[in-house]
Parts: C-alpha cells; structure tokens; sequence
C-alpha cells in the first residue's frame, strides 16, 4: 500500500504530515489496460462555434483560455479543451458549465462512469506533444487521441486519485502566490534598505555610521564579457529584457490565479497590477553597422557573412522594434480606454528617485523601477469581463510580440556572433 502526503505542512512548522491515501482492502481491483475511445461515453471533436462577442453572459473558448464572450452557447457539461493546432497545440485545460468553443480546440468529454479530472491527470501525465506533428503549423488530431492506450482503475479509485493530485495543485498554487508576494516584498524592502530610507540599528541599539560612497570598480572586478574594463561604458544585455518580460507574464498569471479563484484582495497585487503594464524594450545600436554601410559593406569579402548581417540589422532589427512599439501602443491605449475607470491612477512609482540617483552619478537599472497600480473595487474587477479579457489578452499579444521576439533575437545574434567568430579565426 502506498502511503503518500495528504498535507503539505502549514507556516509554523513546515512538517509534512503522511497518511495512507486508501485503506489497504479498499481498492483490490487491477487496473484495465484500455484506451481513450473505448471508454464509456467517450467522445473528442473539434469545436464550431463562431461570432464570438467582446462581451455577453457566456465564455469563448480557445486554445489557451478564454478569447471573448456569447450571448448564447453550444455546449454545456464538463469538457476537457486541447488545443489542436498551432504552437501551444497538444496543451490543455477543464472546462465546466455553459460555453463556446472554437474550431482550433478539441472537445474532449466521457461518461459518468469515468472522472474526467482524473482523465485530465492521465492527459497531463501522458504528455500529449509527443502526438504533435509538422512544423509549419504543429497539429494534434482527435484521431491520434483516441487510439491512445491507458491504464485506468474503477471510477471511485479514479475519483480518489485525482481529488488527492488536485490538492497537490491547490498547495503548489497558493505557495507560488506565496513566493511571488515576498519576491515583490523584498524588492520593495531591499529599494528602502539600499536608499538609506530603512535604517538597522546595531544590538545595543545604537544608530550605525554613515553608509561610504564609491565606485563598485573600486573594490571588484565587474564585466563577464571582456578580460578588462573599458574606460566608461553603461549598455543593457538584451538577454536581461527577457527576465523583466517573464516579470510581466508572471504578474499577469498571478493576478488572474488570484481572481479567478475569487481570492481576497492583498496589498502585494499593487505592485503586479504595475508590472502588468509595464513594458520593457531592448534598445537595439546600428551605428556599427551605420559606419560599416559609410565604408562600403564589401570589406567585408565573406558573402554569406555579409548578407547574415545585412538582414540582420535591415531586417531583424526593424522587425524587433515593430514588435515592440505594437505592444507598448496596446498598452498605453489600455490606459485610456480599460485601465482609466478601474484604478485609482497609474504607474506610482519610485522613478523620481530613480533618476535623482542617476544624476548623483549613480549606476541605475530601469529595471529597477519599483511601481504600484491600486484598484478602484477590487471586488467588481474580479467580476469585471471586460478586464479579465484585456488581462489575458495581453498575455497572448506578449508571447507573440515581446516573448517569442526577444528570444529569436538572442538565438539570432548568438548565430551572428559566432559566424563573425569563425570568419576571424579563418582570417587570422
């Protein structure tokens, strides 16, 4: 008999307490080797529903999540939804109650005599990629899931299971929350600590000296890039806008975990209301390649070298920041016509000290922006439609415009950097 964790451990004392997740003469049954199509009621087929609304009383779905609203529906019930075609295809969700679906979404139901959360358990165990084919435009078929073979007990060992595993879910949940929330705390603890605003006293209670000024030069050795410092320098790696973007997505994720669960408010989600909208875009120099075309683009007698970086800096780089203003105009019109009647006001800030330390000749990360965003009725925004459709909208337009973007570009200049690297080697 297994025995297996029923509860995690609580705050005080982080024991985990262990019990038996069924009595030993519960469950004598074996499982039944089977597959999907021949489960009973079983069915899987793509969605139709069309003229999906920006608002109206029931859910659109599609391949990720909800894309929009119906005054009406076409299906009803619990469903299991996966995403058929696309980049995200073979990912899943469960889905209940009255709703549409789109035809790029499998609908994935059963019988009463099978837990379709612990059909979900089984889905997400399998790992439905590996059924995912082409290249172009990756595809899962209903006709590849079906056939799948599975090992499944009777439903009320079925149902235990996936209770068991859904609680596991529920504490994974809540403790991320926890850990975003006190990331965020220490970021704001760490900007008072470092501004001298929040002072320690020593153990006698006596008031420490004043803080040194100097120059981190001084007393370490900071470049990973190059064997020595240059005289000044101040650039931004753009693979270090590539982890301020994931602070975006992750508020985003955190804050609709918090409403969709209709959790209580927390002063904490101020600062992810503010990360939410933040938009942070790599500052992509051509004056190399600028100077390069001056001289004649021909010195360099590498043809293939010379065409990788023409379209890199002709193309990729217009491409990049096309992306970038597309995302950051969405975002600023957010302010005007979705954001401007649901929060007390916009983008309070620490950028006022920030730059303050900029002029005393202080290194200063934009990343480092500390901001709040506080809502007017937290209460109706976890109700409001319309904002929880923005919310996971710019989600879906990050990954393609922001996401996607910047990790091209790093693979992108990886690729030029080691062409250059390999044409000096044969030069030298």
């Amino acid at each position: 008999m297994a025995v297996v964790p029923t509860y995690f451990a609580d705050s005080s004392n982080r024991a985990i307490v262990y019990k038996p997740l069924c009595a030993p003469s519960e469950f004598d049954n074996k499982y039944k080797q089977t597959s999907f199509e021949k489960l009973k009621g079983f069915s899987i087929k793509s969605g139709k529903s069309n003229n999906k609304e920006e608002s109206g009383e029931y859910p659109f779905y599609g391949s990720t999540g909800i894309i929009g609203y119906k005054s009406d529906y076409d299906y009803t019930g619990k469903a299991i939804l996966i995403a058929r075609v696309g980049a995200n295809a073979g990912s899943l969700y469960q889905v209940d109650g009255k709703y549409s679906v789109s035809d790029n979404t499998l609908i994935l139901a059963a019988s009463d005599a099978t837990n379709l959360d612990y059909v979900r358990e089984l889905l997400v165990k399998f790992n439905l990629n590996r059924l995912v084919f082409g290249t172009g435009q990756p595809l899962v078929t209903g006709g590849l899931i079906k056939k799948v073979f599975i090992s499944i007990p009777e439903v009320k060992e079925q149902t235990k299971i996936a209770y068991f595993l859904s609680a596991v879910d529920d504490k994974i949940s809540q403790l991320t929350q926890e850990h975003e929330l006190l990331s965020e705390y220490k970021k704001g603890i760490m900007q008072q600590i470092f501004s001298q605003k929040l002072r320690f006293k020593a153990d006698d209670g006596s008031d420490f000296g004043d803080w040194e000024e100097g120059k981190l030069g001084d007393i370490v050795r900071v470049n990973p890039k190059a064997k020595e410092l240059p005289e000044s320098f101040f650039y931004i790696d753009l693979e270090s806008v590539i982890p301020s973007n994931n602070k975006i997505r992750n508020s985003i994720d955190l804050l609709l975990n918090h409403m969709e669960k209709d959790l209580p408010y927390q002063d904490s989600l101020k600062y992810h209301f503010f990360n939410s909208t933040t938009t942070w875009v790599a500052n992509f120099q051509k004056s190399a390649f600028e100077n390069l075309k001056s001289e004649g683009i021909n010195l360099i007698s590498n043809k293939d070298l010379r065409k990788t970086i023409v379209e890199y800096y002709d193309a990729g780089i217009e491409s990049s920041k096309w992306q970038s203003e597309t995302y950051r105009t969405i975002v600023i019109n957010s302010f005007q016509n979705v954001l401007n009647t649901r929060f007390e006001s916009f983008w309070d800030s620490n950028y006022n000290d920030l730059m303050q330390m900029m002029e005393n000749g202080e290194d200063v990360n934009p990343v480092d922006i500390i901001g709040e965003m506080v809502p007017n009725d937290f209460n109706s925004l976890k109700k409001d439609k319309e904002y929880l459709y923005f919310l996971r909208s710019l989600k879906n337009i990050n990954s393609w415009h922001m996401d996607r973007m910047l990790k091209l570009t790093v693979i992108s200049v990886e690729k030029l950097i080691e062409d250059i690297e390999s044409e000096l080697k044969l030069l030298k």
